[in-house]
């Protein structure tokens, strides 16, 4: 269920076009703290996108099937290469990494993973520690219904004779 729901949102995000019908978001991953270990993480392009799944507290419904309300922090990654002082001739080019999360929650706004509810952003969080990255955190809430223990059930064809004799 959770990879199904990592590579539909993957997909999501990769369809994101900037403003001359290019991909926007060059790279998709699992968090792993990649920009706090930059040093010994892989290499990555930006603007880069990393999906953190946070606690998912479940609700039997019955028939195993359950309901959770999902927790999901994207991580934006964005690079800093000049700075964005009003004295800064690169300050719009650079600013331009804060219009990104609204890009993107243009995009999510309007996604509805499968067996899910529509995704709401609930948070943003602005991570300034790191001297080379910018770390936007947007949290998503939603519900989604995993029926993987469920029962699977048979459907059947039945023909009825209506005619009287």
């Amino acid at each position: 269920m959770r990879k199904q729901l990592y590579k539909e949102i993957e997909t999501a995000l990769l369809s994101i076009l900037d403003d001359n019908d290019f991909q926007l978001i060059q790279y998709v991953d699992l968090w792993n703290n990649q920009v706090d270990d930059a040093e010994e993480s892989e290499a990555f392009d930006t603007p880069a996108v990393f999906i953190e799944f946070k606690n998912i507290r479940w609700r039997t419904l019955g028939n195993k099937t359950q309901e959770g309300n999902i927790n999901l922090t994207l991580h934006i990654i964005t690079k800093k290469n000049a700075s964005t002082s009003n004295e800064s001739k690169f300050q719009d080019e650079e600013l331009d990494a804060l219009d990104l999360p609204d890009k993107i929650f243009t995009e999510l706004q309007n996604f509805k993973p499968s067996n899910a509810s529509y995704m709401v952003r609930t948070e943003t969080d602005f991570e300034n520690n790191n001297k080379e990255l910018q770390d936007t955190k947007e949290t998503y809430e939603f519900t989604i219904l995993n029926t993987l223990a469920s029962p699977k059930t048979t459907q059947l064809e039945i023909t009825l004779n209506t005619k009287r004799e």
